[in-house]
């Protein structure tokens, strides 16, 4: 669950975690019933498990809500691993205008590198969202993790694919969720 100062409550939509249990991936939402500024503060509540933690932050419009929810379509179970080639599948989707946001969480070293998600079929590249990194280190499979979030519209009911062709450099521990939400 996660609140801002604005007066917002977040409700997470979609969780992942890999099978070691050390990269945990959430994706939470809220209707904007208060405007958010630049100066307002969003607190996400987790639990004391997790010993490294980050956050990203993507603001939208036009996403169909009512006073307490954001219109979900899909949010599968997450997918995990320890590959170099994640992927999830967002399973048929019901509209044909939505959000579609992803996240890979990774427990990798810091010279990792991703080269995105991207929508299954003709839908193309995601847009990329600002890499976090949780923590540095230098011990691969230990400190280090990062977060990678994405995003993409989808014009067209069909099957997004989270993943795709695009892969890790090499095989990390992650953890890949995603949740679509309708537009008006």
């Amino acid at each position: 669950m996660g609140t801002c100062n604005a007066g917002n409550t977040y409700r997470r939509q979609s969780m992942a975690s890999n099978t070691a249990g050390t990269t945990r991936v959430s994706l939470f939402s809220a209707p904007i019933t208060h405007q958010i500024r630049t100066t307002d503060t969003i607190k996400a509540t987790l639990s004391n498990s997790v010993q490294y933690k980050s956050i990203s932050v993507l603001e939208v419009g036009r996403l169909e809500q009512s006073a307490t929810t954001v219109t979900v379509d899909a949010h599968p179970i997450g997918a995990s691993g320890n590959s170099a080639s994640p992927a999830l599948s967002s399973g048929p989707l019901l509209y044909a205008d939505e959000l579609i946001v992803a996240c890979l969480g990774v427990q990798a070293n810091t010279t990792t590198t991703y080269s995105g998600l991207t929508a299954g079929g003709a839908g193309g590249a995601a847009n990329d969202g600002a890499l976090v990194a949780g923590s540095a280190g230098t011990s691969k499979g230990t400190t280090p993790r990062e977060l990678w979030p994405e995003y993409k519209t989808m014009y067209a009911t069909g099957t997004f694919t989270a993943g795709g062709m695009n892969s890790l450099n090499a095989a990390e521990r992650w953890a890949l969720t995603l949740v679509s939400f309708k537009h008006f």
